[in-house]
């Protein structure tokens, strides 16, 4: 598909057959049933109490290895591995009033509550017959057991939060910047309009949910308080300058789906991720991008300083360049942040240094480069040289990298039109043109997913479906692909010189493809 195609999609998605099909309401689960979810999910007990699983052959491990989601998918369709399939766990699959035919050609009769017991703790199936091998035998108390069957019993009708019977609800988060803002509603007005007035998604109009900064930041009780509030089915390219932690804890905690949020530092928290998908690499996979350019470029007895404010994240960024760079260990230095000293600092890195790789803000840049009429080579973020590249520079005698996650010929002009039109922008030069690209790149991301989720749409699907996304274009960046571990659609970025006099490139961008984010 190409970009065009995507914009097709975005503007008028609809068709006869997949509008005004009817979706029955679902009730709340009960206590019983919520209890029973998180024993799925997570393998969780009440009160935290410890489930042992028993594996083939004896040996045992705690539940929470061995969740039911694990091997039978957090939708309870069954999630093949290799040769091993794992059946629907569905209520009306299980108790099904006639023979059921497993994959290895053994019959069964229907489940009741008494038989999927005795398959969960005993590994018999409803005829008496072994369960496959790889199915744990679990030592579940009464109580646990009758939760979980009452979560079963309504896991192929539950509703997931933002999904109503005609309406699909979405959030973002804008930023405190009022035209940035009033960009990005009225981007996000103009796409799901289109949308809608196509005839929505299988029948259901898109509806978005705004948090506005402009009184504050998004805080994770602002973040929380919003979720609850609003009820949307996932957050598209919300504004988290300085609350990132907040926004993945969050996403992790409700397993809300997060798409387009530009990645701000590494994701510890492998739940957390799970459920963030960045467009692009952000500050901390940029400059782990230039580490690996550097890597590559560098002759032997050249070596690399790293350049940053004494600040906690600087020294996070620091310490995941220095692993990028697998053991040729850098010479840090480092500056009280607001007190660049600019002579002092290149003193101190000394003529055995041949780069700079540069971890501060773009204003301690200027500064810094300001009087850097050295020979050496300056690697920075693309962001830091706004202000260096202004004006012209006659007496710099360094040279100057700088690392994008996109560049112009990823851009659709199409796209861009397009982006401009809906958002209320003028023809020239526009700050807020990288978040509203992230939007519409997010908003493509999500259409296309839920295009291939079909009918029956819960929030893991989404996330599932997601991780099989595979060199999607959106016209505003290069085309995303996800995978199992992978949370980043692009995989790397553009390394560029420039000219410290004319302020263009030297050359044609050098693209560096990375192996994580």
């Amino acid at each position: 598909m190409r970009a065009r195609a995507v914009l097709a999609t975005l503007l008028a998605f609809a068709s006869a057959e997949l509008s005004g099909l009817p979706l029955a309401a679902a009730e709340p689960l009960s206590a019983a049933a919520l209890r029973g979810k998180q024993f799925y999910l997570n393998g969780q007990a009440p009160g935290g109490a410890e489930v042992v699983a028993q594996l083939e052959g004896g040996a045992e491990v705690p539940a929470t290895t061995l969740s039911c989601q694990s091997c039978h998918g957090y939708d309870g369709r069954g999630r093949p591995e290799g040769s091993v399939a794992p059946p629907s766990v569905f209520w009306s699959a299980l108790t099904r009033p006639y023979e059921v035919q497993a994959a290895n050609g053994r019959t069964r009769p229907a489940y009741d509550e008494s038989s999927l017991k005795r398959a969960l703790m005993l590994g018999l199936d409803s005829a008496g017959n072994r369960l496959s091998p790889v199915m744990p035998r679990y030592r579940l108390p009464r109580d646990v057991a009758a939760d979980l069957i009452a979560y079963l019993k309504r896991l192929d009708d539950e509703r997931d939060p933002g999904v109503a019977e005609q309406e699909l609800s979405f959030g973002t988060v804008l930023p405190p910047d009022a035209h940035a803002a009033e960009a990005l509603r009225r981007l996000f007005d103009g796409l799901f309009e289109g949308i809608n007035q196509g005839g929505g998604i299988y029948g259901r109009k898109l509806r978005l949910a705004t948090l506005e900064t402009r009184d504050g930041p998004a805080t994770e009780e602002r973040l929380r308080r919003f979720v609850a509030d609003d009820q949307p089915f996932a957050l598209l390219a919300p504004w988290a300058q300085g609350e990132e932690a907040a926004l993945t804890a969050l996403a992790a905690g409700e397993r809300l789906p997060l798409l387009g949020l530009a990645a701000g530092e590494p994701v510890d928290a492998a739940s957390a991720a799970r459920y963030c998908f960045y467009l692009q690499p952000g500050e901390a996979g940029v400059l782990e991008g230039l580490a690996e350019w550097w890597r590559g470029h560098h002759r032997p007895g050249e070596r690399l300083a790293l350049l940053l404010p004494e600040e906690p994240l600087a020294r996070a960024r620091a310490r995941a360049v220095a692993e990028r760079l697998e053991g040729e260990a850098p010479q840090v230095e480092s500056y009280p942040p607001g007190r660049l000293e600019p002579s002092l600092l290149l003193a101190r890195l000394g003529a055995e240094v041949s780069a700079v790789l540069f971890l501060g803000t773009p204003g301690d840049a200027e500064e810094l480069l300001g009087a850097a009429a050295s020979g050496k080579l300056w690697l920075m973020p693309g962001r830091s040289f706004a202000g260096l590249l202004s004006r012209p520079r006659p007496d710099f005698g360094g040279r100057l990298l700088a690392g994008f996650p996109d560049w112009p010929t990823d851009f659709d002009p199409q796209a861009l039109e397009t982006i401009r039109r809906l958002a209320g922008l003028g023809p020239g030069p526009d700050s807020s043109l990288p978040l509203l690209r992230q939007a519409y790149a997010a908003t493509g991301l999500a259409v296309e997913a839920l295009r291939r989720l079909g009918r029956d749409v819960r929030r893991e699907g989404l996330v599932e479906t997601l991780a099989q996304i595979y060199d999607f274009p959106t016209g505003v960046m290069r085309p995303l692909s996800f995978g199992r571990g992978r949370q980043s659609g692009t995989d790397g970025l553009y390394v560029v010189e420039f000219d410290p006099v004319s302020a263009r490139p030297k050359a044609e961008p050098e693209w560096v493809g990375l192996t994580r984010f």
